[in-house]
């Protein structure tokens, strides 16, 4: 990785590579920024680094700053994303469907997704990402912040489970995610950084 005061350069193989199994080849284009894989093979990424001489991480829930952000989103996807509008629209999700009392959100994942390792997204892997956003051995400062309206929220976070009660997996394709009070906002929130869906098996093996 290049590293300067003024801007960074990152060749698309090597910034795939860092990122491990964990990057999304999804088929369906993000809003804003083009992802990386979206693009013809070779040649370099660049961007302005804006006085920063590196990112923190490519761990989506250790972003922090302007310019990691704008990594995450070219590298990851959501269940979710916001349209030029800031609508919410489909994603890694097909459809959703929420209940009545506005507490339960059930998720369809979209047919023939892959990691960059050609693993299929499961609702397992949302399950690990959202654990994972809320686990403080991850050390996210965002999180924690968007997201402790998910049941067994704050259970996670204060170190008493290690796992989150509020996020199931009914079945490969289907995920559900229990609140503890209505939140509108939550769908517009999964959209963003912390959210954005990684593979389970990479976290794992540390290669995230």
């Amino acid at each position: 990785m290049a590293r300067c005061l003024d801007g960074a350069a990152l060749s698309r193989r090597s910034l795939i590579a860092v990122a491990g199994g964990a990057v999304l080849a999804s088929r369906f284009p993000m809003t804003g920024a083009q992802p990386a894989y979206a693009q013809s093979a070779g040649g370099t990424i660049r961007w302005s680094l804006e006085g920063i001489n590196d990112l923190v991480s490519l761990d989506p829930v250790k972003a922090t700053d302007a310019q990691d952000f704008t990594t995450i989103t070219q590298l990851y996807s959501g269940l979710v994303r916001l349209d030029p509008k800031l609508a919410v629209e489909p994603d890694l999700a097909e459809k959703w469907t929420i209940s009545s009392d506005g507490l339960v959100y059930t998720f369809t994942l979209r047919d023939g997704i892959k990691f960059s390792d050609g693993s299929p997204l499961t609702a397992d892997d949302v399950v690990w990402t959202l654990t994972h956003a809320l686990d403080p051995k991850a050390g996210s400062a965002t999180g924690p912040y968007y997201l402790p309206m998910i049941k067994g929220a704050q259970d996670l976070i204060g170190g008493k489970t290690n796992e989150l009660a509020g996020v199931k997996a009914v079945d490969p394709k289907t995920v559900e995610i229990t609140i503890d009070h209505p939140a509108p906002y939550l769908l517009s929130i999964l959209a963003f950084g912390p959210s954005r869906i990684t593979s389970k098996a990479a976290g794992a093996d540390g290669t995230l």
